[in-house]
């Protein structure tokens, strides 16, 4: 079935996707920390449920992680944008990315199977990124000096970005040099049958 409950949230984190992107072009940090937040918070629902509940569907298997890419790359490209971040760790997570997609399409052009299956370090690289974003979210929207929901580990998390961003930009780029040798390996295999 595709319009379960796991792809539905998914669709919403799309569309919460969209919004946030628009509340920080706008300026409007506070706002865009919030929905980023529960946009983030569906991530981690719509995988319980499709998981617990065995409502995993190919659609789902592609929307999740597309899903999860635009929320990050909004997040970088904002931050970017506003220079709250350095521009090369939004370019190497921008490069990798593009690296993924660019692959996927070569592959699916040439009739090659792709499995849309993600990498367990991949998987800690998403988490450190929404880690990192979070952090630099709350930091823009003035979350970690005010709000009395998460101050001690908002103010903990704050306190170790700079640490993370480098964290993230070495995740991404092994995870990158993997998925390049993971789609070559594909390539040269389809090849020869």
């Amino acid at each position: 079935m595709i319009w379960n409950i796991p792809n539905l949230l998914t669709l919403f984190r799309i569309a919460a996707a969209g919004l946030y992107l628009f509340l920080a072009l706008q300026g409007m940090w506070r706002e865009a920390f919030w929905v980023f937040t529960v946009a983030a918070v569906t991530d981690l629902v719509d995988g319980a449920i499709a998981r617990f509940f065995h409502q995993q569907t190919p659609v789902g298997a592609f929307l999740d992680p597309a899903a999860d890419k635009l929320l990050m790359f909004f997040g970088f490209l904002t931050l970017a944008v506003a220079r709250a971040i350095p521009l090369p760790l939004f370019f190497v997570v921008l490069a990798r990315d593009l690296m993924i997609t660019l692959g996927v399409l070569f592959l699916a052009v040439r009739k090659a199977p792709v499995v849309f299956k993600p990498l367990f370090l991949s998987k800690i690289a998403t988490l450190a990124q929404i880690l990192f974003l979070f952090g630099m979210l709350a930091s823009s929207a003035g979350v970690s000096d005010t709000s009395s929901l998460f101050p001690s580990w908002v103010n903990f998390l704050s306190r170790l970005l700079p640490i993370l961003g480098w964290v993230v930009g070495g995740l991404v780029t092994v995870t990158g040099i993997q998925y390049f040798q993971i789609g070559w390996r594909i390539s040269k295999t389809h090849e020869k049958n």
